[in-house]
Order: C-alpha cells, then structure tokens, then sequence
C-alpha cells in the first residue's frame, strides 16, 4: 500500500478520484484541484464552496482536506483539522463559558490547514462568529490553507456578520450548482455500469427529462433503479419509471391546502397577515409536520429562508390542536396523503 493510500484512508473522507464533475460544478471541482495540488498552490484568501443542499459541496471539501492533510504529513508540517456541522462553533460555545478559550484559539491558530462545513449553522452564534473572525485572520496571516461550505454567498448568508462576511467575500467563493443532462447521465452510468451491461447513456438521457433537484435526489434515484435491475427489471422500464415527473410532497399539500380553502402558495409563504392567510399557514405548517416534511423542503418549494421554515414548524408543533370541528385539517391531511399514496 502506498504512502498517499495510508494516509487517505486514515483520513477517512472521500477523495477528488470519485468527485464527477460536470458544467454544474467545474469550477469549484477545478478550485479544489489547484488548491490541494502543489504546495505552492496556497490560496492567501479563504475558499468558499457554497450553493443549494444535497449537491457535493461536503464531498469536495472532504477531498481537498485529503489532499491538504496528505501534503502536511508529506512536508512535516502542523496537523490540520476537519470540522463538520457545527464544530468547532460547539466548542467555542463552551470555552466561552468555561473561561478556556484563550487556550482553544491557541490550538486552533497552529493549525496548517481547515476544513470546516456548513458555514450556515455559525449564523445564529454572533460570539463564535466574532471568535472565528479573530482566528480567521491569523490563519491568512499565517499563510493556513482554509475552506468552507456553505448554502448562500457569505455576503448573501442571512444572520452572518458584516465583517465576518465581507472577510470571506475577499476569498475565492465558487457555486456548485443541481445536476445537469451530463452529469445525471455519467452517474447513471457509474452506479448502474456493476448489475447491467445494457445501459447505454443515449437511453438515460431520454429517460431523465428534467434533471432531479439535487445530485442527492438523482442518487437516490439510481439506487432504487438498481434495486429493481437487481430484481429483474428491464433497465429502459426502471429509468422511465423513476425519471418520470413527478409532484414533490410539499407540492402536493400545498395543492391540498389550496383546494381546501382556496388559498394561493403565495398567502402561505407570504410575510404580512392578508385575510384567510394565518389559518392557512398555521394548517399548513401542522400539515407539514403530521406529514413529516423537513424545513429544507419547505424552504426550497418557497422560495425562503431554512431557519424561518425550521421555526415555524416548531411554531406549529406547540400549538394545541384545533377543536376542528367543521374537518377541515383532517381534509388537508386526507388529500395530502391520498396523493402521497397514489
């Protein structure tokens, strides 16, 4: 077993080699290239993966870190670290209370290089976002390769502070978009190449349509396409089954609520408090939850913000339920879930 082997095994995340990259990613793909490459390649600036959930932002920078920890072990240099959601934000929080953190921000400012995920979930910590902004600063001072992902531009990422934000916009920050045609035909092909020979690209193109919203969806997609190629299924049937369009569960009680009650999408992810608007949004949202739809869904389907969806379905599961007596949820429900089944 070679050296560059050991190391990305104890490492244990996944490497560039199983990244595909396509027009929907290139760009960050080739970032990530040219930063983990060759020792002289030291961006001075942070790099900022970002765009929409579920799209390989966690998966390139679990490649870059590979490669940064691979060159330091190489060069004998200071360990690096990678952090996932919500770390080292955790630790702050303590050390803040416990009166440590002078000698946590030592340890973290030796570090040769970062990797954190998920700048989105330091929005709501304004002390571990001053903390990081300190840190931060000694890391580029120091010349400490460091990356992060995140769902919006840091200047677009609602709850992050100015300076904290206009520090990382001086980086590289680079998008990572859904899946294209391309890139939904090279997965196919990968994950469907081990139980048949007779895909043939031209038929998943055919098949696909519109690509799914996220290269999560599209996996997700090809696993069940194996499982029922696996179980006998021609592999033409199974791609037109689980490409063929489809009404998203949000979707779907939304077209619920407003058949109902006769209310548009636009009342319910609305703002202000138009007449019939605050039944349906509170209906909808106890919907959502007896439905088991995750405030990423509701954020996407309307066009909002995660942590908004997030409280207002925390909203909803603290009210008492409604006497109901004229049934009125328990038809939102009813058609909901008639459509979920069908």
């Amino acid at each position: 077993m070679t050296q560059t082997a050991r190391e990305r095994e104890a490492l244990d995340l996944r490497s560039i080699a199983s990244f595909l990259p396509s027009s929907s990613n290139h760009l960050a793909y080739r970032a990530v290239v040219a930063a983990g490459g060759t020792p002289t390649c030291v961006p001075d600036q942070p790099i900022v993966l970002y765009g929409p959930a579920g799209n390989g932002k966690t998966h390139l920078l679990e490649s870059l870190a590979t490669l940064w920890a691979i060159g330091a072990r190489a060069r004998r240099e200071m360990p690096g670290a990678f952090f996932g959601a919500g770390e080292p934000a955790g630790r702050i929080r303590w050390a803040i209370r416990a009166g440590t953190l002078a000698p946590l921000r030592r340890r973290l400012e030796t570090l040769s290089w970062v990797a954190l995920d998920d700048l989105d979930s330091w929005t709501t910590k304004p002390a571990c976002q001053q903390e990081l902004r300190g840190v931060l600063d000694a890391w580029t001072g120091r010349g400490v390769r460091v990356a992060f992902t995140s769902r919006e531009h840091p200047g677009r990422l609602k709850g992050l502070q100015k300076g904290l934000a206009s520090r990382l916009s001086q980086g590289f920050a680079v998008r990572l978009d859904p899946p294209d045609h391309d890139l939904c035909v090279a997965l196919a092909c990968r994950v469907l190449a081990g139980v048949s020979a007779q895909v043939r690209a031209r038929e998943v193109r055919e098949a696909i349509g519109e690509p799914p919203p996220s290269v999560r969806d599209l996996l997700d997609r090809l696993r069940g396409i194996r499982e029922r190629v696996r179980g006998g299924a021609a592999v033409p049937e199974a791609l037109r089954e689980a490409f063929a369009p489809r009404e998203g569960a949000v979707e779907r009680l939304l077209r619920a609520v407003g058949e109902v009650l006769g209310t548009g999408r636009e009342r319910i992810f609305s703002r202000g408090r138009p007449p019939g608007a605050v039944r349906a949004r509170r209906l909808f949202y106890r919907a959502a939850l007896e439905l088991d739809l995750d405030a990423d869904a509701l954020a996407r389907t309307g066009g909002g913000d995660e942590r908004a969806a997030a409280a207002a379905l925390r909203r909803a599961g603290r009210l008492a339920p409604d006497a109901d007596e004229d049934g009125t949820f328990a038809e939102i429900l009813a058609r909901a879930r008639g459509a979920v089944r069908a």
